[in-house]
């Protein structure tokens, strides 16, 4: 699930395996820039709040 929701472009089917597992909060660092296209990952930032940022992490809180 958690792969589908970084390789998916889907913004409703990353909302809904979001909902099904209660994720809180997503995180995209180095690893995750290098596996995901940036498309991807940029689709991440529609469905959450940054509330972090350094270097090269981000961490999204989820809106309800």
């Amino acid at each position: 699930a958690v792969d589908t929701i970084y390789r998916s472009g889907d913004l409703a089917r990353i909302q809904a395996l979001i909902e099904q597992y209660q994720i809180d909060y997503i995180y995209i660092g180095a690893l995750e820039r290098e596996r995901y296209s940036a498309d991807r990952l940029a689709a991440l930032a529609q469905v959450g709040e940054q509330v972090f940022a350094q270097d090269e992490v981000v961490i999204y809180r989820v809106r309800r």
